[in-house]
Parts: structure tokens; C-alpha cells; sequence
């Protein structure tokens, strides 16, 4: 009977080292934007979990250098890379650059978002609309096709943090906001189609839609009724669960 006992006492834990391993285990992640800041809120957060971190921008390698000695010292192993927004070889290298260096990738994290402004009634929008075509709507599918089959071999998952608000009606704000609701069209398209991965859309405080899915495919931050760093902290916290 005693042998029987700790035989399955040896099972149970087993069987919990195999419930928990997925969720805590080191994993490779490519953080796009990680400039921003909610890409640097995020980047912090996984670097306490002690993954293998890619950080992607295309300005500020300077305070970029200066996050990677942080996150070093928080346990993570990271490596950075610098690319042109829309840029699609040069995204292509960054990816092939991550999976050069890890051998693996579970997870991209897209925060990047670029909030190319101008009124359209009042300027020639053409620069305008490019520029934000490269940074909001390219730039991002681009980073997906290319680690699309890297995250197929291990089910991994697509985060999208979105700050598309379709109330918003500002010429200002226009062209931004379509682009934006371009990408957020484009990665609702995938979480319908895309079997081989996971997709997670995470909206900002005050910019979801309003009902969300119930399947966990579209979580909202919080309002904090405080500042927008404490929105931007609860978006990160919730793109690190999404990463789990």
C-alpha cells in the first residue's frame, strides 16, 4: 500500500509539473515596438519571468541598449535588432536574426503603434498616408507572415495590442485610425482562419468595442480614472498573461 501511495503521489506530481511547465517555462519572444512605452512596460514584466526576449525597433537604440542591461539584470536573455517601418526584407532579417539566435519563437508581441498625424482637409495626405501604412498596418503583417511558421511549430500565439477606437471622429486623427482599423480587420481575419496559432487581441483602456468575445481572443484594459501610465500598465499586464 505504501509503494501504492507515493506511485501516485509521484503521478500527481507529475501531472502538475506537466499542468504548469507550459505556462512557466523559458520561451522565446519578439517584442515589436519595444521602444514604446507599453513595449517597454511589457518588455520588463517578461524579463521577471526570465524568457528569451527579441526586442524590434526601428528608432532609440540608445535608450533601447540602456532597457537591455535592465532586463539582463532582471534574468532575461536578450538580443536587439533594429528595422525600417514597412520594410519587408529588413523585418524578414529581424525574424530570421531571432530564430538564429533562439532556434525557437512562441510568441510575437506587436506593440508598436505610430500615431502619424495631420489634418487631411488642410495637407497633401499622401506622405501622411504612407508613413502611417508602413508603421501601423505593413510593419505588422509583415513581422507575422515571416514568424508565422516559427510559431506554428510549437501552437504559439500572436499578441496585438490595439488602441483602435471607432468613436473617434478627428480629421487629425483620421488616417491613423483607419490604418489602425486596417490591422485590427486583419488580425480578427487570422484569429477566424489561423488554426496553427494563437491570436489575442489586447484593447486599450476606453478603446475596445462594446462586447467582447467570451473565448479570450479579445481582452480590454481597465480604465484607471488615474493617468495613462497606469492604462499603459495594465495593458502590458495583460499582454503578459496572454503570453503564458
Amino acid at each position: 500500500m505504501n509503494k501504492l501511495l507515493k506511485g501516485l503521489r509521484g503521478i500527481m506530481r507529475n501531472e502538475e509539473e506537466i499542468t504548469l511547465s507550459p505556462h512557466l517555462r523559458e520561451k522565446t519572444i519578439l517584442v515589436v515596438g519595444a521602444q514604446t512605452s507599453a513595449g517597454t512596460q511589457i518588455c520588463k514584466r517578461l524579463a521577471e519571468e526570465h524568457h528569451k526576449l527579441a526586442l524590434a525597433c526601428e528608432t532609440k537604440m540608445d535608450s533601447l541598449n540602456a532597457l537591455s542591461k535592465d532586463l539582463i539584470e532582471k534574468g532575461a536573455t536578450v538580443n536587439l535588432f533594429q528595422f525600417s517601418l514597412g520594410d519587408e526584407e529588413n523585418i524578414k532579417d529581424v525574424v530570421e536574426g531571432t530564430i538564429g539566435q533562439f532556434d525557437s519563437l512562441d510568441a510575437l508581441v506587436l506593440a508598436l503603434e505610430e500615431p502619424f498625424i495631420g489634418d487631411i482637409d488642410n495637407v497633401d495626405p499622401t506622405s501622411l498616408i504612407q508613413s502611417s501604412l508602413d508603421a501601423n498596418y505593413f510593419t505588422h503583417i509583415y513581422f507575422t507572415y515571416f514568424a508565422l511558421p516559427y510559431l506554428r511549430k510549437c501552437r504559439g500565439k500572436v499578441i496585438l495590442l490595439s488602441s483602435f477606437n471607432e468613436e473617434v471622429q478627428s480629421n487629425e486623427n483620421a488616417i491613423f485610425y483607419a490604418t489602425r482599423g486596417a490591422t485590427l480587420a486583419f488580425f480578427e481575419t487570422l484569429q477566424e482562419e489561423e488554426s496553427g496559432i494563437s491570436v489575442i487581441i489586447v484593447h486599450g483602456a476606453n478603446t475596445h468595442p462594446r462586447e467582447l468575445a467570451d473565448d479570450g481572443s479579445h481582452i480590454a484594459a481597465s480604465n484607471s480614472n488615474a493617468n495613462n501610465d497606469a492604462d499603459i500598465r495594465n495593458s502590458a499586464n495583460l499582454v503578459i498573461t496572454a503570453s503564458r
